[in-house]
């Protein structure tokens, strides 16, 4: 349950910078550097964010339990007695 909760609060985070991206290109022709700092600064935040989201991910889908029986793989001991 805490893994989901932190994956989902880092799909919100990266929404989040996303958007102040797009919004600080209102500020781009009156000061350029600004911009451009917080442009570079979100975009490196997103990628970090991102790389940890698709580890979650993956964690997340190895844990998901197969609804089916014909999916989910037997115990050992179930095996040997087969």
């Amino acid at each position: 349950m805490l893994l989901k909760t932190a994956y989902f609060i880092k799909l919100f985070l990266i929404v989040v910078l996303t958007t102040a991206i797009f919004a600080s290109v209102e500020i781009l022709l009156d000061q350029p550097a600004l911009f451009i700092f917080i442009t570079a600064g979100c975009s490196a935040l997103i990628r970090l964010i991102w790389h940890s989201a698709l580890k979650n991910e993956k964690m997340l889908a190895a844990r998901e339990i197969p609804l089916n029986k014909q999916e989910r793989p037997l115990h050992p001991d179930l095996k040997r007695a087969a």
